[in-house]
């Protein structure tokens, strides 16, 4: 069994040659795409049309950080929203990465 660092290093390897596989032509033009920005997005190769596609990125976690002694939370709050408005911890999961490191 591989190490957890192997393991994602895997998972991260089996996730983007599955993109790439999957995302050899254009879905606007039908033109072929080229790997950009090493490797981790695709670009269509003709200049005319010049989209630009990234790995999905759906998994999401919610994460609730409480003190040791459990009686308090960490919480988070956006400038623009209304005084009082709090909210829980949450991030998308990248390609090969544990819901755990996400988290970190």
């Amino acid at each position: 069994m591989p190490s957890r660092s192997h393991a994602a290093l895997l998972a991260t390897a089996n996730g983007l040659l599955s993109f790439h596989a999957s995302h050899r032509f254009c879905t606007r033009c039908g033109s072929p795409t080229k790997q950009i920005k090493a490797g981790s997005a695709r670009k269509c190769s003709a200049d005319a049309c010049g989209a630009s596609v990234y790995p999905r990125i759906d998994p999401a976690v919610i994460m609730l950080v409480t003190s040791p002694c459990r009686n308090y939370a960490l919480l988070g709050r956006k400038k623009s929203w209304p005084s009082g408005r709090y909210s829980t911890l949450a991030g998308f999961v990248e390609v090969g990465e544990t819901l755990e490191e996400c988290v970190v």
